[in-house]
């Protein structure tokens, strides 16, 4: 329900947008501006993050995190189209997919080498609970259970997301609990 909440307020804040002129593939030249956009608000924001009491771990996780949601804000603008949806979501899903692995490359390198056989093993766990979840969200996406049309397919999109999103989290907080003492 999150991720269907998350959509339609991207669809939602678009509207004012919509209203002047239609949505426009995103070009080349488009992804440059929008990449420059997201850089200049990423240095901004990271000023800021740096006036906090937080870690550079953290403030590199906020910075990853915050540079895949506002590259894929500033994509739905532009597109907001369905297939522009869907292009912004597979984006941001790719963008977090090299985060999870990130994440873990960096928890995995912080374990004692006894300790890294039951990451791996949580991992695989993740990764067939993902799969199946996935293939039962598709059965729950056919058109007789949920009447069909293309918002389905950004509802298995952003379902996607969202699930990916959430174990980069969990890798990250189970990376950032090491040493602290909090597990």
């Amino acid at each position: 329900m999150k991720y269907f909440l998350i959509l339609v307020a991207l669809l939602l804040s678009s509207t004012g947008y919509s209203q002047q002129k239609g949505p426009t593939d995103i070009r080349p030249e488009i992804e440059a501006k929008i990449r420059v956009l997201v850089s200049k608000s990423a240095a901004k924001f990271n000023d800021r993050l740096k006036k906090q009491n937080l870690n550079t771990d953290e403030i590199e996780f906020k910075l990853d995190t915050f540079e895949i949601n506002h590259y894929m804000s500033e994509s739905l603008k532009v597109d907001y189209s369905t297939l522009g949806m869907r292009k912004a979501v597979h984006q941001a899903a790719e963008a977090y997919d090299n985060l999870l692995n990130k994440y873990y490359k960096k928890l995995n390198q912080k374990l004692k080498p006894g300790d890294k056989a039951a990451l791996l093993t949580a991992q695989r766990a993740w990764l067939t609970y993902r799969d199946a979840e996935l293939s039962f969200k598709g059965t729950l996406g056919k058109s007789h259970y949920s009447g069909g049309g293309t918002i389905e397919t950004l509802i298995q999109s952003s379902f996607y997301l969202d699930m990916i999103k959430k174990r980069v989290v969990e890798l990250f907080e189970h990376y950032g609990s090491i040493g602290r003492g909090i597990h």
